[in-house]
């Protein structure tokens, strides 16, 4: 833990720090103070992310989580309807991409997702986790946490068969921009698809024309033993999305950490409690 009272940094470093007793518990301090505001955290951003082993060891400041972004005016344009899987959404980056829009005269981008400075990794983990993680985050989506058995595979080959469609399809500049050009493609209504953090709706300009929705899911997933794809079903997926035109969907939505705020277990009582208020 830094030599300071208290931290501000992604709740991933909690699990690091546990081990060398760093975060002070701030569970009996929360329940007394903020029990309702504590309670109006969306769960998986305060029991997953923030806790560890029943115990509050960071205040979650924000949350992200991924979401798929559309131009409803070309979606409705060309009788399209939101993208429910991978499959869709490059199908539809496929119809649109080079047309030209009459309305705007502007050539349309299939998908714009900024692969560059990290944040590839984003996409990647959405796509593979639809295939792999069926039961909720304890189950894993990159090892399998009963023993750490990689979850790759047959998944992260077709997951790869997706990325490289969405890249056919996808803005010239991607590798070389981050998730800057989500935005601004979305912003200049060049684009049709693509995925970005809940926030960017509420600091979007194009807010009527643009959509969100759930990130897609995958009518395939893994059998984790047998390492092959199979069709996701009620018994297979409990979690998943029933539709009569194509069967269950498995989602998994990718959630980033964020930001949190802990508090240095390794300090005075009178620290611990200044930094908590």
């Amino acid at each position: 833990f830094p030599p300071s009272t208290s931290v501000v940094g992604s709740p991933v470093i909690v699990g690091t720090g546990v081990p060398y007793n760093g975060f002070a518990d701030m569970t009996e301090y929360i329940k007394t103070n903020y029990l309702e505001e504590w309670l109006d955290i969306f769960p998986g951003f305060r029991e997953s992310f923030s806790s560890y082993n029943g115990k509050i060891l960071m205040i979650p400041f924000d949350g992200d989580l991924l979401h798929l972004f559309y131009n409803k005016d070309i979606l409705e344009y060309y009788n399209f309807q939101p993208p429910r899987t991978w499959q869709e959404y490059n199908d539809i980056a496929e119809q649109v991409h080079n047309k030209v829009f009459p309305p705007t005269n502007k050539t349309l981008v299939g998908s714009c997702l900024g692969r560059a400075y990290g944040v590839g990794n984003a996409w990647t983990a959405q796509v593979l986790s639809s295939m792999t993680q069926t039961h909720g985050a304890s189950q894993g989506s990159l090892f399998d946490t009963k023993d750490m058995t990689p979850l790759t595979s047959a998944a992260l080959v077709e997951t790869l068969k997706i990325l490289e469609r969405q890249l056919k399809y996808g803005h010239p500049d991607e590798l070389n921009r981050s998730i800057d050009l989500n935005q601004i493609s979305m912003e200049n209504e060049e684009c049709m698809l693509s995925l970005n953090w809940g926030h960017a709706f509420v600091q979007s300009s194009n807010q009527g024309r643009l959509g969100v929705g759930r990130v897609p899911g995958s009518q395939k997933v893994l059998d984790r033993e047998t390492g092959k794809l199979v069709t996701c079903n009620k018994d297979i997926c409990p979690n998943a999305v029933y539709y009569d035109d194509i069967g269950f969907v498995n989602y998994a939505p990718f959630a980033g950490g964020g930001w949190g705020g802990a508090v240095n277990e390794n300090i005075s009582d009178e620290k611990k409690k200044l930094a908590m208020e």
